[in-house]
């Protein structure tokens, strides 16, 4: 098979180019993961190898293959120099970087800026093409700035077509070069995955791999199979390699078997030996495999072994194997304690159920039982409906909001589950705040009945409210779980305190204010609310009450600060992927099922707390949900700090 055409299959999966990232070491851990994706180097500029002579940088293993290098430039014969260095050094496939958003980038008027030059682009390619016998291909972005990517994209593909270029890659973003930094540039801009399906159309001939937002191989077959030729997947692969990567040569080529995380850990090994017997640090390769058990019983305790462990004088291989021996143990506890289960499950349906039942699924052989997984979520079932059930009698009785209580109750109960990716906490937030809606909804109606709420206070805090959570919905979107475990332990340790030392006499002022500190203070309710994926109770009552507001009106009006909280903000969720470690029935950032448990004890309870806020005084309640909601966020971060 030529090479062009191998590149060609290869391409159906490729791992984008990451600045810092993608370097020789974790290309050869990638390269075990999968034999048959491309791979691609960070990207190397043009001036770097051409003037400053820096050829350590085309280093590369031979195991790599296939491997392409992506280089930075726009002067066509200095990239047509180093295309024909890269192609001495053995790569498969230049590739030309139109699509990086840095300043550094910018500054060297390449990247993303070239997508204002397709012209320029074009003479790029065709001086590359004439110096190398290897393909030359393009990664670009759908356009940046105040391009309308639909008229600039199909004229920049049309331009590097008719220069040669026969493969290119599509991050289906715009690059904002003004006002956004790479990052923002990595998630901001809205994905239009139709205009690059599109462009399949209008260039049929055209070898089109997309890029951007791309998180499991599930979504990769979905583009191949809608008419791609290809899938780039970048973060997604690195923080979370063998949910992308183990799998791909049988899901996405139709050869070979599936490799593991413990068998690559394995195979690294010598490779490692090989890097430090030449005077290499251990760190730097084992700071790529530390998402080599993502999602997995113990990634936690790797994680942290690997970091700790990794820069200290002496480490070697034998930290690999004791990080894996630590694993195994993990493995084999939760093991032992889901066999403890079925057993128990085993007993009771033979004394209880054995003479009138039908044949039971634990029954079955060993291998099929489903029934581990049935009982533990049975178990977290009726937890989260205890946890419903108190969270919806705090909201009417305490104004505190039920979030306060769902929000660490459904980050322990999914760790106990086993999902620990790092949106998990950012899961919780959403669901809490999806539960919220109905909750206040039901408390507004039950306070209203009772004539308590202010619907002049409620209005004119509207707007401020509003604002304030979609910009806490975006800020959540971006965070990771231990970022947001913190923020949560902190804030909830300020409502906790409050909630303990306050006094019902301290005063701000007579009436809630207006003007300029209304316009402050209304999105800053919003915004810290739907950090902690509470409704308006926990900082709206305290807030009204330092404005003179009666205790039993202020509570009523912070069930309707919690409607205008949770309704925008999960709206916005519900368009926030989890990724590969999502639980089942989630939707966004949204878990159907935590949230149908909870939703159906609080609409129950919250009447109850309603009732019981107007007959007796909760002044006692509120002292002791103080102690325990400061020991939660102790708790919380303590998880946040150490890991």
């Amino acid at each position: 098979m030529p090479l062009s055409s191998k590149l060609e299959l290869s391409a159906r999966l490729s791992v984008a180019p990451m600045m810092d990232w993608t370097d020789r070491h974790c290309r050869f851990m990638h390269r075990l993961l999968s034999r048959e994706t491309l791979l691609y180097t960070e990207m190397v500029t043009a001036p770097a190898l051409v003037r400053g002579g820096a050829l350590h940088l085309l280093d590369h293993d031979a195991s790599e293959h296939p491997v392409a290098l992506q280089l930075g430039g726009s002067d066509p014969r200095e990239l047509a120099r180093a295309a024909r260095l890269g192609a001495q050094a053995g790569y498969d496939e230049i590739n030309l970087n139109c699509g990086c958003p840095s300043d550094r980038v910018q500054s060297g008027s390449f990247g993303a800026v070239l997508m204002e030059n397709p012209a320029l682009v074009a003479d790029c390619i065709a001086e590359m093409r004439a110096a190398v016998d290897v393909d030359v291909t393009v990664k670009c972005r759908i356009g940046v700035d105040d391009q309308d990517p639909h008229e600039v994209l199909p004229e920049f593909l049309a331009r590097v077509v008719a220069a040669g270029c026969t493969r290119v890659s599509i991050h289906a973003r715009k690059a904002w070069l003004k006002g956004l930094s790479p990052k923002e540039n990595r998630d901001i801009p809205p994905l239009d995955y139709p205009l690059v399906q599109l462009m399949k159309e209008y260039f049929p001939n055209l070898h089109i791999s997309v890029n951007g937002g791309i998180t499991s191989l599930d979504q990769a077959q979905a583009f191949l199979d809608g008419g791609l030729d290809g899938v780039m997947i970048g973060r997604a692969a690195y923080h979370a390699p063998c949910d992308v990567l183990c799998a791909a040569d049988r899901r996405i080529f139709g050869a070979g078997t599936d490799s593991t995380p413990v068998g690559v850990a394995h195979a690294m090994l010598p490779y490692i030996e090989a890097h430090l017997t030449a005077g290499g640090r251990l760190n730097q390769i084992t700071r790529h495999m530390l998402g080599l058990f993502a999602g997995r019983p113990g990634a936690r305790g790797w994680r942290r072994a690997l970091s700790e462990g990794a820069s200290k004088p002496g480490a070697g291989p034998e930290l690999i194997l004791s990080a894996l021996a630590a694993l195994e143990a993990v493995a084999q506890d939760r093991n032992r304690h889901q066999t403890i289960r079925v057993q128990a499950v085993k007993r009771w349906h033979k004394t209880r159920w054995h003479r009138t039942r039908r044949p039971c699924s634990t029954d079955r052989k060993k291998g099929d039982d489903p029934m581990p997984d049935t009982l533990l979520l049975i178990q977290m079932g009726l937890l989260l409906a205890a946890i419903g059930a108190f969270a919806g009698v705090l909201a009417g009785l305490l104004g505190v909001g039920g979030g306060i209580v769902l929000v660490p109750a459904f980050f322990y109960a999914f760790q106990t589950l086993g999902y620990e990716g790092p949106q998990l906490m950012q899961m919780c937030l959403a669901t809490s705040l999806a539960t919220i809606i109905v909750t206040s909804v039901r408390s507004v109606l039950s306070h209203n009945k009772k004539g308590a709420v202010d619907w002049d206070i409620l209005r004119a805090w509207a707007p401020g409210i509003v604002i304030g959570a979609v910009l806490g919905m975006l800020v959540v979107a971006q965070l990771r779980s231990t970022t947001l475990q913190a923020i949560f332990g902190v804030l909830a340790l300020v409502v906790g305190l409050y909630m303990g030392l306050g006094r019902s006499e301290w005063r701000l002022g007579q009436a809630m204010p207006r003007g300029l500190t209304r316009a402050l203070l209304s999105p800053g309710v919003g915004f810290l609310s739907v950090l902690m994926g509470i409704g308006g109770g926990s900082f709206g009552v305290p807030l009204m009450s330092l404005f003179a507001t009666p205790i039993h009106r202020a509570v009523a009006t912070a069930a309707g600060f919690g409607v205008l909280i949770a309704v925008p903000s999960v709206i916005g969720f519900l368009f926030v992927p989890m990724g590969n470690s999502a639980p089942p029935l989630t939707i966004g950032s949204v878990n159907l099922v935590a949230f149908g448990i909870t939703i159906a004890m609080t609409l129950i309870t919250a009447p109850w707390g309603v009732k019981l806020a107007h007959a007796m005084d909760p002044k006692p309640l509120k002292r002791v949900f103080a102690v325990f909601l400061i020991l939660v966020a102790l708790n919380m971060l303590r998880k946040a700090i150490g890991g």
